[in-house]
């Protein structure tokens, strides 16, 4: 398994776009993975397996790092980042 160069979070998932793939790879919240669901039930699995290429624009300049994210039309985006 892939580490996505982030510490779990107690409660927002964090996820790294792979840019060779198109994929994006998800570190699951400490609440989301203490609860028992298993993970491939989780929302936010599924939206990840959805992939990236229908919200491009919003992964901009974040591609390759870890962001924070939430769903939005059934997939991963990050979370926009406070200026």
């Amino acid at each position: 398994m892939m580490s996505i160069g982030s510490a779990r979070h107690e409660s927002e998932h964090v996820a790294r776009a792979d840019t060779l793939t198109g994929r994006v790879r998800l570190l699951h919240s400490d609440t989301c993975v203490k609860s028992g669901l298993p993970r491939e039930e989780c929302e936010f699995t599924v939206a990840a397996n959805r992939g990236i290429a229908l919200v491009f624009d919003s992964w901009k300049d974040r591609l390759a790092v870890p962001v924070i994210v939430t769903i939005a039309g059934g997939v991963l985006v990050p979370v926009p980042v406070a200026e």
